[in-house]
């Protein structure tokens, strides 16, 4: 798939609606969950669609093909209180670490800090192409990645709870996570890995994926349930 940037379309699609009222009075803003010091499960995001998405938007691949839409956009919500921002891509552009670059460079711009935002690569260069050339050493995690049995088993114990997939929003705290991410330091001390490194987006994906049922525990705990 090829991206061929146009003149006379813009690079971002940004679009703005302003409500003339506090978030409190408005029907599904003010379903939005308030900060809290103690993890909770605050509601399903699927309630917030008609906040989120602008009248008219791309809602799938089609759209983007057959109306020329840039690949990532912008909606901003202004009600008299608060204003919600919205961010929405397609994969072909980036991914997680890619959107945290996005982000980061936005931050530095909006700052004035115009000098310190890093050089993109030359659209005729590949930085990621030794790669391609054979992995110099094995990764750490080799010895657990499935085989094709292991992978079947895998997808036949996952296949019926998809199908009752609930989405939900988690109030994590972040002392609850520095406290996750210190007892799981010590642990990795404790296996004698002195110098682990283990981000706070670690623990809430081990929790939360590697081990659904850490994840149940979780989500009982945030429910006050012993």
């Amino acid at each position: 798939m090829e991206e061929h940037k146009q003149a006379q379309r813009p690079a971002i699609n940004f679009s703005h609606i302003v409500y003339d009222v506090d978030t409190a009075e408005h029907p599904v803003a003010s379903q939005i969950p308030q900060p809290s010091l103690k993890q909770s499960t605050v509601g399903n995001p699927d309630i917030f669609r008609p906040l989120f998405y602008q009248q008219g938007g791309p809602t799938s691949l089609n759209d983007y093909l057959m109306n020329n839409i840039p690949q990532i956009g912008l909606h901003a919500v202004s009600f008299n209180d608060k204003t919600v921002i919205i961010i929405y891509w397609l994969h072909t552009l980036m991914e997680a670490i890619g959107k945290l670059d996005f982000l980061i460079v936005w931050t530095l711009m909006l700052q004035g800090r115009d000098n310190v935002v890093p050089v993109p690569c030359a659209t005729l260069s590949d930085p990621l192409a030794i790669l391609a050339k054979g992995p110099i050493q094995s990764h750490k995690l080799t010895h657990h990645v499935l085989s094709i049995f292991g992978l079947g088993l895998f997808i036949l114990r996952n296949v019926f709870d998809f199908w009752k997939l609930t989405n939900r929003i988690l109030c994590v705290p972040g002392a609850l996570i520095t406290k996750l991410r210190n007892e799981a330091l010590e642990d990795l001390v404790a296996d004698g890995i002195e110098d682990a490194f283990m981000s706070e987006d670690d623990v809430l994906y081990t929790c939360g994926l590697a081990t659904p049922s850490c994840a149940v525990q979780f989500v009982l705990r945030a429910k006050g349930s012993t």
